[in-house]
């Protein structure tokens, strides 16, 4: 065959992200049989992470300048990257700034960054983070048709992915799989442990926490109208599942009810009601002792935590279940102390800032909300079911969570809030 595709399926923390660089390098140091990984100095890389000030900052111009490098016309690659974008409904995002992508849109133009030269050898950690059902299935066709174009069938081309074993599924999708690593760091019985802990875990029982009410609210950017006169009404004492495809305002929803809209959107129309105050998307004092918001950039925030240090503090306010469960993850290396955050995996940072943040809305008796975007998004399966739980415990207490996700398998119990595109 003279397509072949290597996959590692791992858990969190073990090391892919770090594999694949080595790779990169032209290093091997995992037994992949001969003839089944390219030469490290002759492919493509598409990196887990697209926070590098290298890229350009516009979306166009960032794919055209991968096709002018590769010998392409400015005319002819300008033609190539509309018809891209079209395909995938990016239209929109012609004069777009990369910094103002969703997660599932910049993530597929990171992708099409990597392919549009068309590599002989490609790698890519974690192709389907932060995407929905229906744009995974499209990132499955674009693999596939880089791996046999229909122009071009009997090139030589080899895919390296790695990703949680989360997206194991997805690996069934791909013909081409000629081997596969998987890797898992917990064993089943830790899992248990922890879950046990954490349904025991209870924190002040909260009875005056108000709803949360979102009243006709109608936002737009330069680009586009967002959730055109939207409504809802949240209520206490439940975890709420916020739900739709990418690029539909999920975030920006979050970050309005939080009173942090950016200053690029417009609230044009409606207002919000968090905790019984009335506000307009840009009233963060008012609402930041009620709620806590973990963004779907979070790693970012454990640069300025010590993870160790808040942990010590939690567990010394939180009472016996909090210190006894931050004690097992403790011992399991869940949680670390005198190691720099640069060297955690972004599996491990974002799964250790939403425990931080989901034990400080259980016991901080002042919090009423809990707000997560994409929580689960980079976890493999053991750390999604800890999240599902811990959310669980909140509501639990009387307080309201609402968490974006696409993937409503993990969270059973939760009230579906639907957006539309």
């Amino acid at each position: 065959m003279l397509a072949t595709t290597t996959v590692l399926l791992a858990s969190n923390g073990w090391g892919k992200s770090k594999y694949l660089r080595q790779f990169s390098y032209g290093q091997n140091p995992f037994p992949i049989p001969p003839g089944r990984h390219p030469d490290g100095r002759t492919f493509g890389f598409v990196g887990q992470s697209t926070n590098c000030p290298m890229i350009s900052n516009n979306v166009v111009s960032l794919l055209e300048t991968q096709l002018v490098v590769a010998g392409r016309s400015v005319r002819e690659a300008r033609t190539q990257v509309q018809a891209l974008l079209e395909r995938f409904g990016f239209g929109h995002l012609e004069k777009a700034s990369v910094s103002h992508l969703s997660g599932g849109e910049d993530r597929i133009v990171q992708l099409l960054a990597g392919i549009i030269q068309s590599p002989s050898r490609l790698i890519v950690d974690d192709p389907f983070g932060m995407l929905d059902a229906k744009r995974k299935k499209e990132v499955l066709v674009l693999l596939r048709e880089y791996l046999c174009p229909q122009n071009k069938p009997q090139l030589n081309r080899h895919l390296l992915l790695a990703m949680p074993d989360s997206d194991s599924s997805m690996v069934k999708e791909l013909s081409t799989v000629s081997h596969m690593f998987t890797y898992s760091c917990l064993k089943p019985r830790v899992i248990t442990d922890l879950v046990d802990t954490i349904d025991r875990l209870s924190g002040p029982t909260e009875r005056n926490v108000a709803d949360i009410l979102v009243t006709n609210v109608s936002m737009s950017t330069r680009n586009r109208e967002i959730m055109p006169c939207w409504s809802t009404h949240l209520c206490r004492g439940q975890v709420h599942l916020l739900r739709g495809p990418n690029a539909t305002g999920k975030s920006l929803l979050l970050k309005a009810i939080a009173g942090r809209l950016p200053r690029t959107v417009s609230l044009r129309d409606g207002h919000f009601s968090v905790a019984g105050i009335q506000h307009y998307g840009r009233k963060r004092q008012l609402t930041a002792e009620k709620l806590i918001l973990v963004p779907q950039d979070c790693t970012q925030i454990l640069m300025s935590v010590d993870p160790l240090e808040k942990a010590i503090y939690l567990s010394s306010i939180g009472g016996s279940v909090v210190k006894q469960l931050i004690e097992i993850l403790l011992d399991y290396k869940m949680i670390w102390g005198n190691r720099p955050v640069i060297q955690a995996s972004v599996g491990e940072s974002r799964f250790v800032t939403v425990l931080l943040a989901s034990l400080a809305a259980l016991v901080r008796p002042e919090v009423h909300w809990f707000l997560l975007d994409e929580p689960d998004a980079y976890l493999d399966n053991e750390r999604r079911v800890l999240l599902s739980h811990l959310l669980a415990a909140i509501a639990r207490s009387g307080k309201g969570v609402l968490v974006v996700s696409h993937h409503p398998d993990i969270y059973k119990h939760a009230k579906e809030v639907s957006i539309c595109a």
